[in-house]
């Protein structure tokens, strides 16, 4: 008996040293759960700094490695400051206590082992391995982000792994060239690539770290199908159409024309590559330019479909002619001269759209012209058909020959006495779009705001999941969609440049475009409605300057911008045009401004316009409604003061709010749009609309009401033509603020808003 004791004592004794007493004390116990991966996220904002730890076995790995990452040393972006450490000069206090990105081929055993432990995973010493897929060749790399860190599994780590260490440098390079955020932040949870091309890329599930199956996309290396001519090799992915026989007599006849025009024998065939969606060659190239180059500016990438015609930029000739005449000192020159043989853009002639640019004073500076990344930031659409513009014109002016030289060797950005010839010479010279303003709509808009969430090319407005929601807005009686392109302002007292958003999973012009398009197919009305998020905790309505200097600025920016969208909205087909959201003292300010810039627009864009006034102040005093087709009023006024209400409280309320409304429409003499309105499912929505959840509780019931209080005072008000209630997502697996949000989606709201769109 004792003897069984003593062996119970000494197996016992075992078993827990076994688990516990021998274990490293870096790994955690087999039964302790993974970290959430959102929770690793939350960390990585709140860290304040970030760790750069490279791998390097040689001197001149190290050397090349120091090249490319030293200059982040230090660097702050948004708050979070950067440290580079080659591995074994990294402070263990620091891995301990701070997130980290790793970098390198050779990983040290004990790393591997912990990524080992996540179920998709398998890295050896050769080899890593992600789900199925083994990487094993030569330019095979793999990239992952917030995984849990081997030193402190409540911190996040990113990983970049590579067979050899010159891919990892090239793939730094150019990740480094899109700037700090896309280096530090990429948008899958794994990427894996071969000889540059992505294999696959995903996200793992926040809680079991499997490969989630709903946001996982493979790319076959291979294409499907292939044309090869004298003039072209044309591969197509991802189920792309065939080229069109005209197109590629087109191909063919401009390789013949750029031959006789710089006088070279014979160029080699293009390399173009062709997609079915803005989406899926985002997903494979990181763009969603409809027309783009790649691989050293030699493979032109398009999508050709009833949406988008890429290879009407032009962009495809631009190897030609960087082979026939060699790179051009201003980018502005090859870019220029390849829309020499394109005819049309949407349908009319480049230079139409030229005149019309030119005619509202919206063509770029001389400046700006020359300053390829600016104009590409700030104008690249208006950017590129002056590009084309200026070239005619030199072209033109000059002769063949001198042109030649002139684009070899460049010439200085203009001054002001050839750039105001150049605008009157394109007066002079280009047609004039022949086109009727159209009707305004005068019936009840049953609207609703399409909202970019959620952020990514997967499920922003490019992607497939944004017409899923566009066909389930339509079912629920939404005939009207608002379209809403951010752009960003740091400072509402310095008046910086807007640029035009153009990261792939952002609102750029394509993702934008698709969005407008799929509603079209639909049957739906489309506003375009871009708006400026200011940073800072500010809101546009604070937008204000102390200085006349600063105020032209910022117009001279403003007007850019908006002009840049009312171009897109004319080319595209946009019903009508939102020039403006909640800048109240800009336009309570300076009203002469705004009248200059809306008599701008009206000359490149022929539908209906409107401005979105702030609730209260703004909309009740701006004195040039008068210049617009529809008043358009952001409604967020209360309709109760307490935090509890009654059905006829709200109701009360509401048709205080009609009432004001409704005084405004008849003294202006204008109809009225509602370019927002909404109310959370939170508690007591009713008291502050616009005010964000905060700890509120979730109350799907009280949004509802407030819905129902608002649609049953606006019924029968003849004044008031439109709603564009606030907001639905693009991504209808979206879940704004923990189920507090705005959208009535699945929600009781949903079968109010039904219920009055669809007997209306």
């Amino acid at each position: 008996m004792f003897r069984l004791l003593i062996g119970l004592i000494a197996l016992v004794t075992s078993l827990f040293l076994g688990q516990r007493w021998l274990q490293p004390a870096t790994s955690p116990p087999d039964s302790d759960p993974l970290p959430h991966r959102q929770q690793l996220q939350r960390a990585a904002w709140n860290s304040g700094a970030w760790l750069i730890v490279y791998l390097a076995e040689t001197k001149e790995e190290q050397q090349t490695y120091e090249e490319i990452l030293r200059p982040l040393d230090e660097k702050t972006f948004r708050g979070i400051e950067l440290k580079v450490f080659a591995y074994e000069n990294a402070p263990d206090s620091l891995l301990h206590n701070y997130p980290l990105m790793i970098i390198g081929k050779d990983l040290p055993f004990t790393l591997r082992k912990h990524l080992n432990t996540l179920p998709a995973l398998q890295f050896d010493s050769t080899y890593a391995q992600l789900g199925a897929t083994k990487l094993d060749q030569q330019e095979d790399l793999l990239q992952l982000t917030y995984l849990p860190s081997y030193w402190q599994d409540t911190l996040p780590m990113h990983l970049i792994w590579a067979k050899e260490d010159t891919i990892i440098q090239t793939h730094l390079k150019e990740r480094l060239s899109r700037g700090i955020r896309s280096f530090l932040w990429s948008a899958w949870g794994y990427e894996a690539q071969r000889s540059g091309h992505i294999l696959q890329q995903g996200y793992f599930n926040d809680s079991t770290w499997v490969m989630d199956k709903q946001i996982h996309f493979e790319f076959p290396p291979t294409p499907e199908d292939s044309w090869v001519t004298n003039s072209a090799n044309i591969q197509a992915y991802d189920g792309a159409e065939a080229p069109s026989s005209e197109w590629l007599k087109e191909l063919d006849a401009a390789q013949l024309a750029i031959q006789e025009f710089t006088d070279v024998a014979s160029l080699l065939p293009l390399s173009i590559k062709l997609y079915p969606s803005v989406e899926r060659k985002a997903l494979r190239t990181k763009s969603m330019k409809q027309a783009n180059l790649a691989d050293n500016e030699t493979v032109t990438h398009l999508v050709i479909n009833d949406n988008f015609q890429g290879q009407e930029w032009g962009v495809q000739y631009r190897p030609w002619l960087r082979e026939a005449l060699g790179q051009p000192l201003y980018p502005l020159y090859e870019e220029g001269l390849s829309l020499q043989w394109i005819d049309n853009i949407r349908g009319d002639s480049w230079r139409s759209w030229v005149r019309s640019l030119a005619e509202a004073g919206a063509m770029p500076s001389a400046e700006l012209l020359f300053d390829e990344n600016n104009r590409q930031s700030l104008a690249p659409l208006i950017g590129q058909l002056a590009a084309a513009a200026w070239v005619d014109y030199r072209l033109k002016t000059l002769g063949k020959a001198a042109f030649l030289i002139e684009y070899r060797k460049g010439t200085p950005p203009p001054q002001s006495k050839m750039y105001n010839n150049w605008i009157k010479w394109i007066k002079h010279n280009y047609p004039l779009r022949s086109v009727a303003k159209q009707a305004v709509p005068d019936q009840r808009l049953n609207g609703f705001t399409l909202a970019h969430e959620g952020y990514r090319i997967y499920n922003g407005y490019g992607s497939s999941r944004a017409r899923q929601s566009l066909t389930v807005m339509k079912q629920v009686g939404i005939e009207a969609v608002a379209v809403v392109p951010y752009s960003y302002m740091s400072d509402a007292h310095r008046p910086d440049p807007i640029p035009v958003s153009q990261h792939a999973g952002s609102e750029n012009d394509e993702a934008v475009l698709f969005a407008h398009l799929s509603a079209k197919s639909l049957g739906q009305f489309t506003l375009l409605k871009p708006q400026v998020w200011l940073g800072g905790g500010s809101w546009p309505g604070d937008v204000t300057f102390d200085n006349d200097r600063d105020w032209q600025i910022f117009f001279t920016n403003y007007g850019r911008w908006a002009l840049h969208y009312a171009l897109l909205a004319e080319m595209y087909g946009f019903d009508a045009y939102c020039i403006g959201t909640e800048l109240r003292y800009t336009t309570l300010k300076k009203p002469d401004e705004w009248r200059k810039l809306v008599q701008a627009i009206r000359k490149v864009y022929n539908g209906s316009l409107t401005y979105a006034a702030n609730w209260g102040e703004e909309c009740e005093e701006l004195s040039f409604w008068e210049v617009f087709d529809f008043i358009g009023i952001n409604c967020y006024y209360p309709l109760h003061k307490g935090a509890t209400a009654t059905d006829s409280d709200l109701m009360k309320g509401a048709e205080r709010v009609v009432e004001k409304m409704e005084a405004i429409s008849k003294r202006v003499g204008r109809p009225v749009w509602l370019t927002e309105i909404g109310y959370r499912s939170a508690t007591s929505p009713w008291q502050q609309p616009h005010e964000e959840a905060g700890d509120r509780a979730i109350d799907d019931e009280a949004q509802a009401r407030s819905y129902n209080a608002m649609l049953a005072a606006c019924e029968g008000q003849n004044w008031l033509l439109g709603f564009f209630w606030w907001k639905w997502s693009c991504d209808l697996d979206h879940n704004e603020n923990r189920g507090r949000g705005y959208t009535p989606y699945s929600k009781p709201a949903e079968e109010v808003l039904s219920r009055y769109y669809l007997n209306s």
